[in-house]
């Protein structure tokens, strides 16, 4: 009788999606047909578990989040923001729109797309439903005359911070045109479409509320890409105890801090700081990889949790990945134990994406202490610092962070710049075109330091020279 009936049903939806030019819905999900044409139950289309087997999620995660005194719109450009947000809200989601951002560069346009995670009506986490949304949503911001050639989505919960009340993504995608047309090709279910567009990340969070432990219960629901990693966060403990019992930590004498490499050639080092972060990082890689420059990025393990996807298209672009610690914390203001726990735990979070050791590794802030030289020892990770500080995170206009980047740059010198601004990413551009006509040949720092590696020195004798400035003039 099920077979019968769901064939059945099948076929009309399949009539009618011919009928209609296949113009308004191209997915014939299963969870589709049971919200927009039949009002089947879950559980004759077997896309999910009963809702009364799902545990509701606790009320400060259905807390309903602020999208800002610009409502839906970032307001980086209006007209194009508008037009993107009037399509989704036309879109029967099972989330609550919060945020849309749009951005060019070069004539590149990339969008972020923001929902709050949980049904509108009951608050349940479904993960069909989630599916369902982000492939809709996607489909119809590529389908605009907006011609976005990416778009990075989140499904975000509240969250807490060190800054205070965030937007926690509990789900992430990051999805290229040309990616998204070939997985989409033909009549394909949500979960197949996302399994075609790289790492698509579920917070374990999300999955407990969605279907319970262990994961194998809901683990047929996912796309074959996905990536549900447990955070570093969860075993924060017991790693602080071993980094605190670790005979390296005590023994450490020697250490490696790099701010000036003495290169035979014209190399500058470009390093990134932050992220990886949506749509920003995205902009960033499309303006790095058509001028041809690699960089070093220096990521946050926590941030790269989040978007593991965007870690994935970093290292695959060709880029260094260096460790920016767990949760950018100033290592300077903690005790030697937690700066290393600090310094495992990015290492870790970025490590169960790329596969690769990160051994260059920047302090918050760049302040240096003993203590932090002793944790970079223990964890055998060099320091890296800059000689040309774009200041970039104070947001001045991006003609003013090239000025400060290029302002006495010489060979083997470090520019310091951070992914988290428009400024920054309209800087980007600035800075390549200014070094090289100046002489300069743009690479990461391990490019330079394959030219010539870092002295080891005592940790008192590098105090000495970083608080007498003489670490950069050598």
């Amino acid at each position: 009788m099920r077979a019968i009936c769901l064939g059945s049903c099948l076929a009309l939806f399949l009539t009618l999606l011919v009928a209609n030019g296949a113009s308004a819905f191209v997915y014939p999900d299963f969870r589709f047909v049971e919200q927009h044409l039949l009002g089947l139950v879950p559980q004759l289309l077997g896309a999910l578990p009963a809702d009364t087997a799902l545990q509701p999620p606790p009320d400060e995660l259905l807390a309903p989040l602020s999208n800002g005194v610009e409502e839906y719109a970032k307001g980086m450009e209006p007209e194009a923001e508008a037009e993107l947000v009037g399509v989704l809200l036309s879109l029967p989601l099972h989330q609550r729109l919060l945020k849309v951002a749009v951005a060019t560069v070069d004539d590149r346009r990339m969008a972020l797309v923001k929902l709050q995670a949980g049904d509108t009506k009951t608050g349940l986490f479904r993960i069909p439903d989630l599916q369902y949304d982000a492939v809709n949503a996607l489909r119809v911001a590529f389908q605009l005359p907006l011609d976005l050639q990416r778009i990075d989505l989140w499904s975000v919960v509240p969250g807490r911070d060190a800054t205070g009340p965030v937007h926690k993504p509990v789900f992430s995608v990051s999805a290229d045109r040309a990616d998204f047309e070939t997985a989409t090709a033909g009549l394909r279910q949500a979960r197949d479409i996302l399994g075609g567009l790289g790492l698509v990340r579920f917070a374990p969070q999300f999955l407990h509320y969605a279907g319970g432990e262990p994961l194998s219960k809901v683990a047929r629901l996912l796309p074959e890409t996905a990536w549900s990693a447990a955070p570093v966060r969860d075993g924060w403990e017991q790693l602080r105890e071993s980094c605190r019992q670790d005979p390296r930590l005590q023994a450490a004498a020697l250490s490696r801090v790099v701010v000036h490499v003495p290169v035979s050639d014209n190399s500058v080092g470009l390093t990134i700081d932050d992220g990886p972060h949506p749509l920003i990082t995205s902009l960033m890689l499309d303006i790095l990889r058509r001028a041809g420059v690699h960089a070093t990025f220096f990521v946050v393990g926590e941030k790269v949790e989040e978007c593991p996807e965007l870690l994935r298209r970093i290292a695959d672009d060709g880029h260094e990945i260096g460790n920016h610690t767990y949760g950018h914390p100033r290592l300077g203001q903690v005790k030697d134990a937690e700066a290393l726990a600090e310094i495992r735990a990015g290492a870790l979070a970025i490590g169960k994406v790329s596969g690769k050791p990160t051994p260059l590794m920047r302090p918050p802030g760049g302040g240096l202490a003993r203590d932090v030289l002793r944790a970079a020892t223990a964890a055998n990770s060099t320091v890296v610092l800059w000689t040309n500080n774009t200041n970039d995170w104070l947001r001045p206009s991006p003609e003013e962070i090239a000025a400060n980047a290029l302002r006495d740059l010489r060979p083997g010198g470090i520019i310091l710049m951070h992914q988290g601004s428009m400024e920054s990413v309209r800087a980007l551009p600035l800075i390549i075109e200014g070094a090289q006509a100046r002489g300069f040949k743009l690479c990461s720092v391990g490019d330079m330091l394959r030219q010539s590696p870092v002295a080891v020195l005592p940790i008192p004798e590098i105090m000495t020279r970083y608080q007498k400035h003489e670490l950069e003039r050598e």
